[in-house]
């Protein structure tokens, strides 16, 4: 049950990291607002080493649906998994706080995709 909530959660991170791809293409059909096209103009929207934050997102939601098909031993799947959600955790929370405190916006995709974020940890810690 866990495996299904966390490939659910993976898709549903993939498709805001879809929408932003889509908001740096000027294709505003996707975001509501300006929050999208003012939050991509920052440089919060490049958290780290100037690579946009969807990317990144990419990566991680990838790479979790990849490790949920791979059979690799229980201890290397769960810490990698874990490492890499608290990263991402720890910079969501770098992203609400600069949306909230920063650029006074509110992006629902981002809230979507921090929420999605924490989620998946909790589960990760649960169904250890």
């Amino acid at each position: 049950m866990s495996t299904l909530l966390l490939i659910l959660l993976c898709l549903g991170g993939l498709w805001c990291c879809f929408t932003f791809w889509r908001e740096e293409q000027d294709d505003h059909r996707f975001c509501w607002g300006s929050a999208c096209t003012r939050l991509i103009h920052t440089p919060y929207y490049r958290l780290l080493f100037g690579i946009p934050n969807w990317k990144l997102g990419t990566l991680f939601y990838l790479g979790m649906l990849i490790s949920l098909i791979i059979p690799l031993p229980f201890w290397m799947l769960f810490w990698g998994r874990l490492l890499a959600t608290i990263c991402s955790v720890l910079s969501s929370f770098v992203l609400f706080w600069a949306l909230r405190t920063k650029l006074h916006v509110h992006c629902y995709w981002c809230y979507t995709a921090q929420t999605i974020n924490c989620f998946i940890l909790v589960i990760l810690l649960v169904a250890r």
